[in-house]
């Protein structure tokens, strides 16, 4: 199924549908206090990606397909987490959202973007890399999956330009 998608910003009223969002990307969840707790703290900000299947009418009624979170303090700013669901893999969705994010935080004042993304999640830092970030450290058995394992995590950071013709 191809999906036509958009975004939208959400908010505290959106955190039962992000916390089901992000347990369907991540083993290693958020619980709904979880979300609750990272959307109210300061500086951070948050998509939902809606998409609907491009043979359906203009009023079909989108799915809550992916998310992004991310949080801006001072001149740094991190992708606290992002996911799209697999159902809707592959159809540009994780680039709309990561694009969403790098606008937003680069107008913020954010000059440095970080995120952390598992070693073994190839997509995702094929994702990355294609979008300039580069390895700047790691965090040994950082995500916890459900079989007892570890993952180490991959520190990332992209350089973001000024974006003087904001001001």
């Amino acid at each position: 199924m191809i999906a036509r998608a958009r975004l939208r910003e959400a908010g505290i009223a959106d955190v039962p549908v992000l916390a089901v969002l992000h347990a369907g990307c991540f083993e290693d969840c958020w619980s709904a206090q979880s979300m609750f707790e990272v959307l109210s703290s300061p500086g951070v900000r948050a998509w939902i990606a809606l998409a609907a299947p491009t043979d359906a009418g203009a009023g079909a009624e989108a799915t809550p397909a992916g998310f992004a979170i991310s949080r801006v303090a001072s001149d740094e700013a991190e992708l606290l987490s992002i996911g799209v669901l697999e159902q809707f893999r592959r159809q540009g969705i994780a680039t709309m959202l990561l694009s969403q994010v790098t606008r937003y935080v680069a107008a913020a004042g954010a000059r440095h973007l970080f995120l952390e993304v598992a070693e073994n999640n190839l997509p995702a830092r094929a994702l990355y890399a294609v979008h300039g970030f580069t390895m700047v450290g790691k965090r040994p058995d950082y995500y916890r999956m459900r079989n007892g394992e570890s993952i180490t995590a991959l520190t990332l950071r992209r350089l973001l330009p000024p974006l003087q013709h904001l001001r």
